[in-house]
C-alpha cells in the first residue's frame, strides 16, 4: 500500500484505493482531515497516509504496526526529526518522509511523499517583487494560477496558497496581515529584496514534517471535540459534531463511527447547521439557516446532504425546533409560516404565529423513513424540551 502511494501520483492512487477501501485495510488518508475549518489536502497541499493497528501487513520493509521501536532504530538509526511530547520520531528519504508513533511499540506509521516541482522555483521572488506587501483578497490577487497553484479560501477575507516544495503563502483582506512561511526544505530562489520582511517567517522544519505534526494534533483535537461536543446516535454507534462553520458554503457536520466501522464522514449542507438531532441510527435531523432537513446516512454516506424533505423559511425569524418526541416519533416546530418541499412536490401551509407544526415520522420494515404533515394546533401538551 505504501509503495503504491509513493510510486504513483495521488489521483491514480486514489482511483484504486478510495477512502472506504483504505479504512478497511487499516489506512487513513489524512487528506480528508479537517484542519482549521478546511480539508487537510487543501490547507497543507497534499496527502498523508496513516497506518493504524488494523493494518496487518508490513508498511515499509518488514516493519509493521505493533513492532517494538527497537526494530525501527535498528533499521533506520537515529531519527532525523521528532515531536517528543507526542512520542513521534521520523526519517527522511529521497522520495518520502516516514514517521513512527508510540512509546515502546509502534502504534501508528505516517508516510508523506516529497513533491518537488522545479518549475515553481521563482515564485517567491516574483510574488515579493510584485508586491507581496500589497496583494490582498478579494480585490487584488497575485496570479498564482499562472504558476499552477490552487488557492483555498479559509474564511471570509482570507485565502492560502500552498507550494508543495516548502512554501506556504497566506493572503488576507488586510495587506498588513499577508504572511509567507518558508520551510527548511524550500529549494526555490530566494527573494532579492523582500518587500515584507516582518511578514516572512523561516520555519525550523520541513514541509512534510509539518503535515505529520498537523495530523497528530488534529487527531487529538477531533477526539476531544467528539468527547466534549458529540451528539450520539440512539444505538451509540455513531457521533456527530458541527464543523467548518467559518463560511456558510462549507458549514457542515462530521460523523464518526465510534465502533470503528468506517471512516469519518463530512457532509456540507451549508448555512451553519445546529447540533444535529438523531431521529434513529440511520436518519439525522439537521436545522440550518434555511430550514430543517433529514439526512440519510445509509443512502448517502459520503455525499452532500440530500434531504428527504427540506423546510424553507418564509420569515427568516422562524420556524425553529421546539422538541423531538422520540417515543411518538414527532417533530414539533414553532413557526410564523412555512413552505414544506418534498420530493413528490411542494405543499404550502400558512400557520399563525403562535401555533405549531407537527411532522410525523414513520418507518417501514426496512427502516425507510416517511414524513407526513400533522395537524396544526394552538397548544402542545408536552412541555418544551431542548432538541
Amino acid at each position: 500500500m505504501a509503495a503504491d502511494y509513493i510510486r504513483q501520483d495521488y489521483e491514480t492512487f486514489r482511483k484504486s484505493a478510495n477512502g472506504k477501501k483504505l479504512y478497511a485495510d487499516g489506512v487513513i488518508d489524512a487528506a480528508n482531515f479537517i484542519i482549521g475549518e478546511e480539508r487537510f489536502a487543501n490547507r497543507v497541499g497534499g496527502s498523508l497516509l496513516i497506518f493504524d493497528s488494523r493494518h496487518r501487513q508490513p508498511v515499509v520493509g518488514d516493519i509493521s504496526v505493533g513492532n517494538p521501536l527497537e526494530k525501527v532504530f535498528a533499521a533506520y538509526g537515529r531519527p532525523d526529526f521528532a515531536l517528543q511530547d507526542r512520542n513521534l520520531i521520523g526519517y527522511k528519504t529521497a522520495r518520502y518522509y516516514l514517521a513512527f508513533r508510540g512509546t515502546k511499540s509502534v502504534e501508528r506509521i505516517y508516510v508523506a511523499k516529497r513533491n518537488v516541482q522545479k518549475r515553481r522555483d521563482g515564485i517567491l521572488p516574483a510574488y515579493l517583487d510584485d508586491g507581496g506587501d500589497k496583494w490582498n483578497f478579494p480585490r487584488e490577487v497575485f496570479p498564482f494560477a499562472a504558476w499552477g497553484l490552487r488557492h483555498t479560501q479559509l474564511w471570509r477575507g482570507s485565502m492560502t496558497y500552498c507550494h508543495p516544495d516548502g512554501l506556504y503563502i497566506w493572503i488576507d483582506a488586510d495587506p498588513k496581515e499577508n504572511q509567507v512561511y518558508i520551510f527548511n526544505d524550500y529549494t526555490g530562489l530566494a527573494p532579492k529584496q523582500p518587500a515584507a520582511k516582518d511578514n516572512i517567517h523561516f520555519v525550523g522544519y520541513d514541509y512534510p514534517e509539518n503535515k505529520m505534526y498537523l495530523a497528530v494534533h488534529e487527531e487529538e483535537a477531533l477526539q476531544k471535540q467528539f468527547a466534549d461536543e458529540g451528539s450520539h446516535s440512539p444505538d451509540k454507534r455513531m457521533a456527530a459534531v458541527v464543523f467548518g462553520n467559518c463560511t456558510y458554503e462549507r458549514a457542515g457536520l462530521l460523523f464518526r463511527y465510534l465502533d470503528g466501522n468506517g471512516p469519518d464522514t463530512f457532509i456540507t449542507p451549508g448555512h451553519f447547521p445546529d447540533k444535529p438531532i438523531w431521529l434513529s441510527g440511520r436518519y439525522v435531523g439537521i436545522e440550518t439557516m434555511l430550514g430543517f432537513g433529514i439526512y440519510d446516512l445509509q443512502a448517502n454516506p459520503a455525499t452532500e446532504a440530500d434531504a428527504v424533505f427540506y423546510m424553507q423559511y418564509l420569515d427568516p425569524a422562524g420556524p425553529f425546533i421546539k422538541y423531538f418526541d422520540q417515543e411518538n416519533e414527532t417533530l414539533v416546530f414553532g413557526t410564523n409560516g412555512v413552505t414544506i418541499r418534498k420530493k413528490s412536490g411542494d405543499e404550502t401551509i400558512e400557520i399563525p404565529e403562535d401555533e405549531h407544526l407537527l411532522l410525523h415520522l414513520r418507518y417501514d420494515k426496512q427502516g425507510n423513513i416517511s414524513v407526513t404533515t400533522g395537524k396544526v394546533r394552538e397548544s402542545v401538551s408536552q412541555p418544551e424540551q431542548d432538541a
